[in-house]
């Protein structure tokens, strides 16, 4: 069987994303991502990964205060260990990186109407 002279590899991934809007002047955010990768003769490259992140959103006081935590990589599929091909072979590259955490913020939106003249 004839192979090409370097792995042939591809990466793709789909998805969704969606708002709902919840009682309270909540609102639930969410986004759901499959990456995968096709095509390397290792089966170690070949591989699925589900991520999803999720935040709850609560406007105050007219929309001047916006409290959103939000949620990352909540099936904990985030890898530090990322592999590349080509030409002149195989690089693994590990990087630093946090793996599921959450965000609490806090915004406040301020705003100035013009002085009259």
């Amino acid at each position: 069987m004839w192979r090409p002279p370097f792995p042939a590899g591809w990466d793709f991934s789909y998805g969704f994303n969606g708002t709902y809007k919840l009682p309270w002047q909540l609102t639930f955010e969410t986004d759901l991502t499959m990456n995968s990768h096709r095509g390397y003769a290792d089966n170690e490259m070949n591989d699925n990964r589900l991520y999803w992140d999720a935040a709850l959103t609560k406007s105050i006081h007219k929309g001047q205060w916006v409290i959103k935590l939000r949620g990352y990589d909540l099936l904990g599929q985030v890898n530090n260990l990322r592999y590349a091909i080509n030409a002149q072979g195989r690089t693994e590259t590990w990087t630093n990186s946090m793996r599921r955490y959450a965000l609490l913020t806090i915004s406040y939106r301020f705003s100035q109407k013009p002085k009259k003249k």
